[in-house]
């Protein structure tokens, strides 16, 4: 069951709407700030009593009820955004139903690939990027952890394609849960290339 802690609910206060830790801003501010294009840290330079982990319920509520659940979907696949890429795909991957957390969450923006490919698969994370310098050090290493996905795109904006990738993150969830590439080229029209891991070297 999804971890919702921090969302209440109190008759008589903002209508009986859904807020955050009993304080008196409701869920629904904080997702139409996101919708706005607002990041984690610009809302919480707007309600500094807020914390990450607030903004983040409040996404996950939100993904739930568009879902038609109440806490009880399927796992949720767990999505690594690389530095290629802003941290407003990890927002709008919340959105879209995924655990989603950009790597300056985790770590130095100058950390090798090398490690974040390590961190990805002891960790459980599929890596969204737009350096394809991830696919190229899958192919050399023949492993089957971790997935990635790896967008082929000359505006990376997730207002732009958003909607693309994450219907392709849908159709490919079963092979990305086993091990797989997946390559999403939207420089033109888009197209999906998906491949299993490991991937098979020159004979």
């Amino acid at each position: 069951m999804d971890n919702l802690d921090r969302i209440t609910r109190t008759p008589g206060v903002l209508d009986g709407k859904a807020r955050i830790r009993g304080r008196r801003v409701s869920v629904a501010t904080i997702v139409g700030q996101v919708g706005a294009g607002y990041s984690i840290d610009q809302i919480i330079a707007d309600y500094p009593y807020l914390e990450r982990e607030d903004i983040l319920q409040a996404l996950r509520y939100a993904a739930l009820l568009a879902q038609g659940t109440r806490g009880r979907s399927r796992r949720r696949m767990k999505l690594l955004v690389d530095e290629s890429l802003s941290p407003t795909w990890a927002l709008l991957l919340i959105l879209g139903g995924f655990d989603a957390v950009h790597w300056h969450e985790l770590g130095p923006g100058n950390t090798p690939d090398s490690e974040i490919m390590a961190y990805a698969s002891a960790h459980g994370y599929v890596i969204l990027t737009h350096d394809l310098d991830f696919g190229i050090n899958l192919s050399r290493s023949k492993t089957i952890a971790p997935s990635v996905i790896q967008i082929r795109t000359h505006d990376t904006n997730p207002e732009v394609i958003g909607e693309e990738v994450v219907r392709a993150i849908n159709a490919a969830l079963k092979e990305l849960d086993k091990g797989a590439l997946i390559t999403i080229d939207a420089r033109s029209r888009t197209r999906t290339r998906l491949t299993v891991l490991p991937i098979a070297g020159e004979p």
